[in-house]
């Protein structure tokens, strides 16, 4: 990857629901590659809007986004979500009950680990995080931490530009949130993926991100002091 082409970039971007004011009012952002970026925020300002659209599932109103220099966004361009190469983890899972540990992390890779390069990119990503022993299980088996260690290798698997991450330590307990954010910041170390956490916790932010933003009004401020990421 060429280092002077940001992971994304976002220009002016516009977005608003049906009926609603503008969620997003003209924002822009710059991600370098490997770089972590943390969105503070309460709930309800548009932080999952944000993701959404970086995702490509929802169609922006104007401005541009790109994605490691393509143009993935703009007022007549939409790629969509299986287009672009954004992972995506949320505070809820979202892995495939019927699928294996195995299973739901191939699921996004071509031949769904059937090929031998597969497998061994699943085994990989087993041992970033910690779950070897536990591919054959069934989701229904495990604890939630590990649940959510097996959402964030299924979102890593086919080597995303950008891993976006929905408040997705949020629903753990404080010892075990800090230890799978450490794996995941190890494993996109190893990815030189870029990503971008939203969160409503200023501790997880700092000790997450390169660079921290508040979402006000639909724009993005970077926090520069210690009391500005506790606004």
């Amino acid at each position: 990857m060429t280092k002077n082409i940001p992971s994304l970039e976002m220009k002016n971007v516009t977005f608003g629901y049906r009926n609603s004011g503008l969620t997003l009012a003209g924002m822009s952002l710059d991600v370098g590659e490997g770089e972590r970026i943390a969105i503070l925020g309460e709930s309800g300002i548009g932080k999952s809007s944000l993701l959404r659209v970086i995702a490509g599932l929802e169609r922006i109103t104007s401005g541009q986004i790109f994605i490691h220099g393509r143009l993935v966004s703009a007022e007549n361009v939409h790629c969509s979500a299986e287009e672009r190469k954004v992972g995506m983890v949320f505070q809820d899972w979202a892995v495939f009950p019927h699928l294996s540990v195995f299973e739901n992390i191939a699921f996004g890779l071509r031949s769904r680990g059937k090929q031998n390069e597969e497998r061994e990119r699943v085994k990989q990503l087993l041992e970033e995080f910690e779950l070897e022993g536990l591919a054959s299980r069934s989701p229904d088996t495990l604890s939630g931490g590990q649940l959510q260690r097996v959402a964030c290798a299924r979102a890593l698997a086919p080597r995303p530009e950008i891993l976006l991450l929905d408040e997705a330590f949020s629903s753990l307990d404080v010892g075990l949130r800090k230890r799978i954010r450490e794996q995941v910041i190890k494993a996109l170390k190893i990815e030189r993926a870029a990503s971008v956490l939203v969160t409503h916790d200023p501790a997880e932010a700092l000790e997450f991100a390169d660079r921290v933003f508040h979402m006000r009004d639909g724009i993005l401020l970077e926090a520069k002091t210690h009391n500005e990421f506790r606004q």
